[in-house]
């Protein structure tokens, strides 16, 4: 350009027709963030599962803790108890084989506090508690009668993540098995330029076609195998 100018040349296409494969690219990355979604889903549920077994493993734990202590001083009472009507005491064989019972129940009531410090200590690391972890909530037992079988099925079904995951995965290679087949069919793009330094600067707008008429890549055996994976998935 006389003077030392530059040209500047503003370029802008739109595509009219994509043989679909834009809005299943949009799809595709859709099933994506609901896999993603999923995956989250999943790991909180697991993490929930594993705190609300151990915090109530225990509250078992403590449970039989207290359980063994009560035997054990109802042991050593009934050791220094006297028949009330005949005021007679333990004899020896009685007192020797009360005392081996004591004995064995004190190390019972050692192993059951060993087992119940060890999952109060489990269960403060995975809460990533700084003080010892305070068992609030009592144990209970459901009295009612429980549903049927097919009910947890059906809920399972509809809240367990992995199977939104699997869903989400099935689509997804549907709609890479649209891509593919959009690969095949031409796209229409519409597209206009113009220099921008120019006074007189001409606008040039058209129609540009594409047709994939040869490719390396065997796009046949590429749809078959997405349909492959689609099936198998719904299966």
């Amino acid at each position: 350009m006389e003077g030392g100018g530059r040209i500047a040349i503003v370029l802008n296409g739109s595509p009219l027709f994509t043989g679909g494969a834009a809005r299943s690219w949009d799809a595709a990355l859709g099933t994506r963030v609901v896999e993603a979604k999923a995956d989250l889903a999943a790991h909180e549920q697991d993490l929930t599962q594993q705190v609300t077994q151990t915090y109530f493993k225990t509250q078992l734990a403590m449970q039989l803790l207290r359980l063994q202590e009560e035997s054990l001083k109802a042991l050593e009472a009934r050791d220094q108890s006297v028949d009330v009507k005949t005021g007679a005491t333990l004899n020896r064989a009685e007192r020797l084989q009360l005392r081996m019972g004591i004995e064995a129940q004190r190390r019972a009531l050692v192993r059951q506090k060993a087992e119940a410090d060890t999952q109060l200590d489990q269960l403060g690391r995975l809460v990533r508690a700084q003080d010892v972890v305070q068992l609030s909530t009592p144990l209970f037992v459901i009295t009612e009668p429980l549903p049927t079988p097919s009910r947890y099925v059906s809920l399972a079904m509809l809240l367990n993540p992995s199977v939104a995951k699997l869903q989400a995965q099935r689509q997804q290679a549907e709609h890479w098995q649209q891509l593919d087949a959009a690969a095949n069919k031409p796209s229409v793009i519409a597209f206009a330029q113009r220099e921008v330094k120019r006074h007189d600067g001409a606008w040039v707008v058209g129609v540009a076609a594409r047709w994939t008429l040869l490719d390396p890549l065997d796009r046949h055996a590429t749809t078959a195998s997405r349909r492959w994976s689609s099936w198998r998935r719904r299966g």
